[in-house]
C-alpha cells in the first residue's frame, strides 16, 4: 500500500484532488476569469476605493483553479507517475500570469501590509490569502521556464556525474 502526500499551503487553501478532477476543473478557467475581470470593472466603475471582500473572494477562487491543478500536477511528477513537462510548466505559469494581470488593481486598492500584522485584529479574512495569492502568481508569472530547465538539466548532469545513475524527477 503507498502512501498518499498532501501539500497544504494555508488555510484558505483548496483541499487536494487529484490531477485528473484537477483538469477538468481547470477547464473553466477561462469564464471564471473572464467573469472575474467583468466583477473588477463594475467594482472600478462603482469608485469604491477599496475591492471588497466579495471580489477577494472570487478573486481567489479563480486562482485556486490554477493553483490546484498545478499541485495535483507537480505532486504526479514528484511521485514518478508522469514524466515532468516543460510546456506544462510554461502553460501552468501562463495562467499564473493571466490571473495576475487582472488582479493588479485589486492588490493596488489593498494597500501595503502593515508592519504590526495581526490577521485576527487588522484585516478581513481573504486579504493575507490574497496577498499570499498575488505573490505565488508573481512568482510563477515572471518564472523563465528556459532558464529554469537549463538549470535543472544541468543539475541532473552534475548529480549523474557523481553517482553514476541516472536521477530521478526530483534529482534522487
Amino acid at each position: 500500500m503507498g502512501t498518499t502526500t498532501v501539500i497544504k499551503g494555508n488555510r484558505f487553501d483548496p483541499e487536494p484532488v487529484s490531477r485528473e478532477q484537477a483538469l477538468a476543473e481547470l477547464a473553466s478557467f477561462p469564464e471564471r476569469l473572464a467573469r472575474y475581470r467583468d466583477a473588477i470593472a463594475e467594482w472600478q466603475a462603482s469608485g469604491a476605493a477599496r475591492a471588497p471582500d466579495r471580489l477577494l473572494v472570487e478573486g481567489l477562487s479563480v486562482y485556486y483553479l490554477v493553483r490546484r491543478h498545478a499541485m495535483a500536477w507537480g505532486l504526479s511528477v514528484r511521485e514518478g507517475r508522469i514524466p515532468m513537462d516543460w510546456e506544462e510548466t510554461r502553460k501552468i505559469c501562463g495562467l499564473y500570469a493571466q490571473w495576475r494581470e487582472a488582479t493588479l488593481p485589486v492588490i493596488r486598492s489593498l494597500g501595503p501590509e502593515p508592519l504590526d500584522y495581526d490577521e485576527a485584529l487588522n484585516q478581513p479574512a481573504p486579504i493575507p490569502a490574497f496577498r499570499e495569492a498575488f505573490l505565488g502568481a508573481s512568482f510563477a508569472a515572471h518564472t523563465n521556464v528556459d532558464e529554469l530547465r537549463e538549470a535543472h538539466e544541468w543539475a541532473d548532469r552534475v548529480i549523474a556525474s557523481h553517482s553514476n545513475r541516472k536521477p530521478d524527477a526530483v534529482g534522487r
